[in-house]
């Protein structure tokens, strides 16, 4: 956004010049200025951010391909997943772009006064691009755990709980986006501080967004574990979904640890006395954000993952002929496919003579699973645990297993 020369200002001329040649701010105490040759940490935090987004990019691709290879069926919040990947490659590119011309945790009174523009620029891309990933990829975690856990639409807690943190959700998000970019009077003040105008206190607008964020990804982690250990299931199998859904732990203490930052981020002196600033400060949030948002991919991700990986899968199959190639030949590849390990079991175990009677994948073990509690919770009518799947589903189950291996010609037992 380029000034006009009839822009009012609050610097005159020569005064500007003096702001953007000298440092950003006073040093504390016994400390020395050195504006433009401060030590930065960049190396560190692209190395980090690398590995964040290759990691969401990874996850992402793995449950496209489960859904494509796998379960062949879409859902709305698999689009959503997908359109969260644009802005959040975004916000990353605003992390290298920092780095390269402001540098992460450089002081500011390290740093002189022709950066500010630059980083007013990138603030403003990481606060939009930061709000549009999560807006997006909030609402498909819980569109996703609302159709899992869910079933029971018209009493159900878990619903209309959902459904009101998705409004909220999205409600917040788009306010947001428009206080950012409309925050100043005029709209250039948002990058050039010097233009003469008014602004809105924006660090209210931001500690509200961390607090919706602690409190959505609290609710998102509480909830299905409440559920997942009411199930009749063996506790091994118990503790192997409990794990999938429990990424979370570690998005609640980053969005802790982001909310702390954002609410001290303007303070001269922290509590132990030690000087900081907003700038430093601003290196520490925007590395907890990328941190907080691929955690939430891989809660996204995370429970459709075993079914790619599962023996009866497509990919399984192409690692166990690898498998059979690489310790040498086979009588014949059938052969080589029931003596070869698995490549890697799903959570939970079961007996290496069941393949093809496991041949359900996980998210539908989690849909049947949830039958009896969502009953429970709509109808009260608890049943015993040897009830826990319906007649109806072991039907489906034996009928499903019949075809499958009247295809493949493999004989099999009764299993239940």
């Amino acid at each position: 956004m380029a000034m006009t020369k009839h822009t009012p200002r609050i610097f005159g001329r020569d005064a500007l010049e003096d702001f953007l040649t000298a440092p950003l701010s006073t040093p504390p105490p016994g400390v020395d200025a050195k504006p433009g040759h401060a030590k930065n940490r960049n190396k560190e935090a692209f190395a980090f951010v690398t590995i964040c987004l290759v990691l969401a990019t990874l996850t992402l691709i793995a449950r496209v391909s489960s859904r494509v290879l796998v379960t062949k069926k879409w859902h709305i919040e698999d689009y959503f997943g997908l359109f969260a990947l644009v802005p959040f490659v975004v916000f990353t590119w605003a992390a290298f772009d920092y780095g390269n011309h402001v540098g992460f945790y450089v002081h500011q009174w390290d740093l002189q006064g022709r950066v500010y523009d630059r980083f007013n620029t990138l603030v403003f891309i990481v606060t939009l691009s930061y709000g549009c990933t999560a807006l997006f990829l909030k609402t498909a975690v819980l569109l996703e755990w609302q159709r899992i856990f869910a079933l029971n639409r018209t009493g159900s807690i878990y619903f209309r709980l959902s459904v009101t943190l998705i409004t909220l959700n999205v409600a917040l998000y788009i306010t947001a986006f428009f206080l950012t970019i409309f925050a100043c009077r005029p709209v250039e003040k948002v990058i050039h501080a010097w233009v003469q105008g008014q602004c809105l206190n924006l660090k209210s607008r931001d500690i509200s967004i961390g607090a919706h964020n602690l409190a959505l990804e609290v609710f998102i982690f509480c909830l299905p574990q409440r559920i997942i250990w009411r199930l009749q299931l063996h506790k091994s199998r118990k503790i192997g979904l409990s794990i999938v859904f429990s990424v979370g732990i570690l998005t609640i203490a980053l969005s802790i640890a982001r909310l702390y930052f954002l609410i001290n981020r303007d303070r001269t002196v922290d509590p132990l006395g030690k000087s900081i600033d907003a700038m430093y400060h601003f290196s520490q949030i925007q590395l907890l954000g990328v941190a907080e948002l691929t955690c939430t991919f891989l809660v996204f991700c995370a429970p459709v993952l075993p079914k790619l990986f599962s023996e009866s899968s497509i990919l399984s199959r192409m690692m166990v002929r690898v498998q059979s190639w690489t310790r040498g030949a086979r009588s014949s590849s059938s052969q080589s496919r029931t003596e070869a390990a698995p490549w890697p079991r799903t959570i939970g175990s079961w007996s290496t003579a069941g393949r093809v009677q496991r041949r359900i994948n996980d998210e539908e073990f989690a849909m049947d699973s949830v039958v009896e509690v969502a009953s429970a919770e709509g109808t009260r009518d608890v049943r015993p645990e040897k009830s826990a799947v319906s007649h109806h589903s072991r039907t489906k189950r034996k009928q499903t297993i019949e075809i499958k291996t009247q295809d493949e010609g493999i004989e099999t037992t009764d299993w239940r």
